[in-house]
């Protein structure tokens, strides 16, 4: 259903292109539960430098968040620590220990509960279809980039944190 939605997103988007009040640059698959943060007061920033670095396809890395209490009401709101995505880690001994911590309390140890390959934004067009909720092919294939963002989730209140250098 998502990938439909995604698809669905698209096809629109790209038949609002002749609208210039409804115009969408580029898609962001996020969930409802889910926050797109860049540390700015607006995303405009962000995908303007993309747009103007030529990027299409950007994948940001995703953070989880870490409920301190068992009953959440807003998780925008009452969620404050975060499981930074591994792949924004360090390699140092004492990230693999803390690491550790959280695969340990898992039957299968993963460190992240849900997912840990991003989400991605796609410059709007004709020649892009998802490949998941979590990327997109373009044909033909251009420039694409991955960074680090943010996105809250609900349940597990997953970050996914933005913010490459303008």
């Amino acid at each position: 259903m998502q990938m439909l939605n995604a698809e669905l997103a698209m096809k629109e988007a790209v038949d609002s292109k002749s609208t210039p009040e409804k115009q969408v640059e580029y898609l962001v698959h996020i969930d409802i539960d889910e926050l797109f943060y860049t540390g700015e007061n607006s995303v405009i920033p962000h995908f303007t430098w993309l747009r103007d670095q030529g990027i299409d396809h950007m994948t940001y890395a995703n953070h989880e968040g870490v409920p301190e209490a068992e009953s959440i009401r807003n998780y925008f709101t009452e969620v404050s620590l975060f499981r930074k995505n591994h792949l924004t880690l360090g390699i140092h001994p004492r990230t693999r220990e803390a690491m550790s911590f959280w695969t340990k309390r898992t039957r299968h140890h993963q460190y992240l509960l849900f997912y840990d390959n991003g989400k991605s934004s796609v410059r709007v067009s004709a020649n892009a279809t998802p490949a998941s909720v979590h990327g997109w092919f373009i044909s033909p294939p251009r420039q694409t980039s991955s960074s680090s963002s943010s996105s809250l989730g609900a349940t597990t209140t997953t970050t996914t944190t933005t913010k490459p250098s303008p």
